[in-house]
């Protein structure tokens, strides 16, 4: 077995106290070394390289103390996730995403250290769980290119946590069958008496200007952008390509039900 860094191991083990999750498999993860690598293949001992290596990096900066536990969170999820599916039966990507020199010098390496960036960052706690997720599905991807990854990484850090339960509703839309979406307008004038729901309203045009979702129905139909002066009809509303993606690399289908109920119960709301 490899020897883990200790700044690597404390900074996975901080991560696991904010998760209520055991450091076990992210360490045993970074401890492969080539002589016992059967299981997760050369690939695996590849990336857990240049894993440590961006960690040892991150450890290394000035961190407060939750700070230090975001980053270890995103990293204990990424790299226990890597693991599940690489004993699953899974193939890492073989299209260069992966170091072949420096662990630095690779698509594999700047993309992690651009999620726990925005980890590090992120005061919404429950999109460091997501992070992690979107750094090991990438791992698979060999479709998401490092342009389009880092792309995606300014669409997760610009969304809020709302509008990310807001898409995964779009993805569910007609399963939550409690509480099925209004077919009726939400018209801006009459949100003046629901401050909560004209707030999320904005949140949905921003979900829309990223092109993330589209209209089903009237003339606009099929159309990425939403005009400020028509009225929505949350049963219209559906996933771009782009948001089918962003779902599928957040795992945003694990999200519980409990998260997305709150978004489908501002758009049952009608108004006189």
């Amino acid at each position: 077995m490899s020897q883990v860094p200790e700044s690597v191991r404390s900074l996975i083990t901080t991560g696991s106290a904010l998760l209520g999750a055991s450091a076990a498999g992210a360490l045993e993860f970074l401890a492969q070394d080539p002589a016992a690598a059967a299981a997760a293949g050369a690939a695996g001992v590849v990336i857990a390289r240049a894993a440590e290596a961006v960690l040892a990096d991150m450890a290394s900066r000035h961190l407060s103390g939750r700070e230090k536990a975001r980053v270890g969170a995103a990293s204990l999820i990424a790299l226990v996730r890597i693991g599940e599916r690489l004993d699953a039966g899974d193939t890492l990507r073989d299209d260069g995403f992966l170091p072949s020199g420096s662990p630095f010098e690779s698509g594999a390496a700047e993309i992690l250290e651009g999620v726990l960036l925005r980890a590090k960052n992120e005061h919404q706690e429950r999109k460091v769980v997501l992070l992690g997720r979107f750094y090991a599905n990438l791992a698979f991807a060999p479709s998401v290119s490092a342009a389009q990854a880092n792309y995606m990484l300014h669409l997760i850090e610009t969304l809020t946590f709302r509008q990310l339960c807001f898409v995964a509703l779009l993805e569910r839309k007609g399963l939550i069958q409690a509480i099925p979406l209004s077919d009726a307008e939400l018209a801006d004038p009459g949100l003046r008496s629901h401050p909560e729901l004209s707030a999320f309203l904005q949140e949905i045009y921003g979900v829309a200007d990223l092109g993330l979702m589209f209209r089903t129905t009237d003339e606009l139909q099929g159309q990425f952008q939403f005009e400020r002066d028509r009225f929505i009809t949350p049963v219209s509303m559906a996933l771009s390509p782009l948001g089918e993606r962003l779902v599928a690399l957040l795992d945003l289908a694990q999200l519980p039900n409990e998260d997305i109920n709150p978004c489908a119960t501002l758009l049952h709301l009608s108004f006189p």
